[in-house]
């Protein structure tokens, strides 16, 4: 299971360290600088001390009859430089070589034996794989020339010392940081623990808003406010099943209610015609309530936020005339006059089954409420980026103020004796909101009803 606290330790561990390595990196960066000119001003330091002393030398020297230097002339020098420049911490000994007239005069003991230097200054310098740091000072008047060389080793010691002292604070403070940005971390989710458990402790009917003046940060709002928006769709969805329930259960009780009443009529029936009435009376309340079984499996199955599902390419002109054929039996019986009239050839993009389903209820909702020797026309045509299915009738209509209404479930206006169950237009309204389409209802040119309905056109039919 992913944590969000491990996530973020980790996360701010990994960003911890990776600023320690820099601060690690740039301490012995800037440690290496400063020691190279610490101990480069150190060497230069040391020749020209020792230079110095070599012409003060030579000076006396002058003065005698015999003026050349021999090794032991310097030790006194050599003994006072020691005592001068290398009793400090990390200084390590200084070795050198002096030469006069071209001539080594003198050496330290642990010296590394070399040439003549070729180059005055700093340089770098590798002796029997041993490396120095060496710095040559040459007097041309005298001819003199002081190399003074040291061993990398001290500066290596002394940059490693200063860089584990950085380093050591570091590695010791991480396990504090590590319970720091634990305990930190779950205060900050403590919050979130809270609407957690009180999510949890709600029993499925409890569908109150959670506050949102109760502590909750800032960055957990959207969470909170998701979870609202939620539960409001979750009443409104289980109020609409409700009145779903109750208005099934309600229009199921009447044809259930006259099936009984005709069933006792036929078992108390004297006579065989009014034995044959009632039976006919059963089979066609049968008809009724299988009708109406099946628009409400219809309708329970139909979710406009839950889409179309699968969607394809669907040429308008075949399934109309497939809706016109399994209605057209209906109108045969009905004596109605039920037609495809003017038509495009258009297609849009949507789900086949649902579809055919919308242009089979426009239609047989059209036919039921259309009086014998009537008229059904459907037609087909483009308007914009938009197909428009219209279904006209020689119907009584229905009156303005109530085309609000007649899209509601189980809904019929006052005045039809239709052999209707109030659930064809609430069907195709949402079919066509699942498609992104919508419905329209006013006076058709026959005298009755004209159903619109408007859905989106296939992109390869727009380019048309």
């Amino acid at each position: 299971m992913s944590s969000i606290r491990w996530r973020l330790l980790l996360m701010l561990i990994g960003v911890f360290l990776l600023m320690w390595c820099g601060i690690v990196y740039v301490t012995w960066w800037r440690t290496s600088h400063e020691a190279d000119e610490v101990y480069d001003a150190h060497l230069a330091r040391a020749g020209h001390i020792l230079a110095g002393m070599v012409l003060l030398e030579l000076k006396e020297r002058h003065k005698t009859p015999q003026p050349w230097l021999e090794p032991d002339d310097l030790m006194d020098e050599v003994e006072v430089l020691e005592k001068l420049l290398l009793k400090q911490k990390y200084a390590g000994r200084l070795e050198f070589s002096i030469w006069l007239q071209r001539r080594q005069i003198l050496q330290s003991a642990d010296s590394p034996s070399m040439a003549l230097p070729q180059q005055e200054g700093y340089s770098d310098v590798n002796v029997d794989g041993v490396a120095w740091r060496s710095y040559t000072l040459r007097i041309a008047e005298q001819d003199l020339m002081v190399q003074v060389l040291e061993h990398n080793g001290v500066r290596d010691e002394m940059i490693g010392e200063i860089t584990k002292q950085v380093l050591i604070p570091i590695v010791f403070s991480l396990p504090m940081l590590v319970l720091a940005v634990w305990g930190g971390v779950g205060r900050g989710l403590r919050p979130l623990q809270r609407l957690a458990g009180e999510v949890e402790t709600r029993s499925a009917h409890q569908l109150d808003r959670f506050g949102r003046d109760n502590g909750i940060p800032r960055e957990v709002q959207p969470l909170v406010e998701a979870l609202n928006d939620l539960l409001a769709r979750l009443e409104e969805a289980f109020a609409r099943e409700r009145r779903f329930t109750a208005d099934a259960a309600h229009e199921l009780r009447t044809p259930l209610a006259s099936l009984k009443t005709q069933a006792q009529v036929a078992l108390r029936a004297k006579t065989d015609d009014d034995r044959q009435r009632a039976l006919e009376a059963i089979l066609a309340g049968v008809d009724r309530a299988s009708h109406l079984v099946e628009q409400l499996l219809t309708l329970a199955r139909l979710d406009p936020e839950q889409g179309p599902g699968e969607t394809l390419p669907v040429a308008l002109r075949p399934m109309a005339e497939e809706a016109i054929g399994l209605c057209m039996p209906l109108a045969v019986e009905a004596q109605i006059d039920l037609g495809l009239g003017n038509t495009e050839t258009l297609a849009v993009r949507g789900n086949p089954v649902a579809l055919l389903v919308l242009l089979r209820n426009l239609i047989d909702n059209a036919v039921r409420y259309t009086p014998a020797g009537g008229q059904v026309e459907v037609t087909l045509r483009r308007d914009g980026r938009r197909a428009i299915i219209a279904v006209a009738d020689s119907g009584p209509g229905i009156p303005a103020a109530e085309r609000q209404r007649v899209v509601e479930r189980f809904y019929r206006g006052l005045g039809h004796d239709a052999q209707g169950c109030g659930l064809g237009l609430s069907i195709v309204l949402r079919i066509a909101e699942m498609h992104g389409g919508e419905v329209r209802l006013g006076d058709a040119p026959l005298g009755g009803l004209l159903a619109e309905v408007l859905l989106p056109l296939d992109n390869v039919e727009i380019q048309k």
